[in-house]
């Protein structure tokens, strides 16, 4: 006789997605994204940590958007970009640092961080203190490149963080810049219970900083296996049919390039078998600039033009007796 044991279920709610995002690839879920390094294949990794420290978003800049220039070198490392403590769910807890953290936003010194140009100066952890500025012969700071200062933020344990912001378009009378000190921790970026996404990170911001379009790299390379959000070869759209009709429609068995250029009907090309061949028949970098809104959204590797409607999910109600099991 089989004991009754309780129906175990996964807390972690990505390990549902599978079933519950109808149409959307595994690639499509963030812990199987292309993201090797910045800004990855189809997100940029740096997105996540400019919410590192709850309230505060930063931006990372550099190298990467100017050569360096000694006329503005103020212009680098964390700059903060907006406090955004009231929609922050993970400052409105019961814990102390919380509470404190939050205290401070509310304050005079909070007012002040809302304007101004200030860039985070120095990181303490574990009594470790990190400045995040150069000092040149003459003994004055040259903030390090923002790539630097994003890899020392990447790297940060998780736990209590202590950070110095400077204001750097203000000078006090004594020659110092301003400065604010505030005490908080390194923010989980999943939910610890449900392993999704941290809610405070908005639709699209992952992605908010890829090329625009994101095409043109892809196109260029004959590598052919790039990610989710840049599908290779589609099934050609077609109007709504039963399954069986489907299968049976030569438009619906039709492969075809996803950044060709001619998007007619009629001029539809079958994807040929090799970059070279299929070069010809894409979009060329300044068209896609024009068009991008024409390239389509794939779902189950096929493409569509209209609003997508899901199939209905089947029931998850747990098993009632020891025959469904079987």
């Amino acid at each position: 006789m089989m004991s009754e044991q309780p129906k175990i279920f996964p807390r972690n709610l990505t390990a549902r997605l599978a079933y519950q995002a109808a149409g959307n690839p595994v690639s499509s879920r963030l812990e199987d994204e292309v993201g090797n390094c910045f800004p990855g294949l189809g997100i940029d990794i740096r997105n996540l940590d400019r919410r590192f420290f709850p309230g505060l978003v930063f931006n990372f800049a550099g190298r990467e958007h100017r050569e360096l220039d000694p006329e503005i070198p103020n212009l680098y490392g964390a700059r903060l970009v907006s406090v955004e403590d009231e929609c922050d769910a993970d400052l409105h807890q019961s814990n102390p640092l919380a509470i404190a953290l939050l205290a401070v936003f509310h304050s005079p010194q909070g007012r002040e961080l809302r304007q101004g140009e200030w860039f985070i100066d120095t990181l303490e952890q574990a009594g470790k203190t990190i400045a995040l500025y150069d000092r040149n012969s003459k003994g004055e700071r040259i903030p390090m490149d923002g790539m630097a200062v994003w890899r020392i933020v990447r790297s940060l344990s998780p736990g209590h963080v202590g950070l110095t912001l400077i204001r750097r378009d203000l000078t006090e009378a004594d020659g110092q810049h301003p400065t604010i000190t505030l005490n908080g921790w390194r923010r989980q970026f999943v939910d610890p219970k449900t392993g999704t996404l941290n809610e405070v990170y908005q639709p699209g911001e992952l992605v908010q900083s890829l090329c625009s379009p994101w095409q043109h790299d892809m196109r260029d390379c004959a590598c052919m296996y790039w990610a989710s959000n840049r599908p290779d070869i589609v099934f050609a759209e077609v109007p709504a049919k039963t399954e069986e009709e489907l299968l049976e429609s030569e438009d619906a068995n039709l492969r075809l390039d996803w950044l060709r250029s001619d998007r007619e009907a009629t001029g539809r090309v079958f994807a040929p078998n090799s970059y070279r061949k299929l070069r010809q028949y894409q979009m060329d970098n300044h068209e896609i600039n024009k068009r991008w809104t024409e390239l389509n959204f794939a779902l189950e590797s096929r493409e569509i033009s209209e609003t997508y409607t899901p199939p209905a999910l089947e029931s998850q109600d747990p098993d009632e007796t020891d025959q469904d099991l079987n």
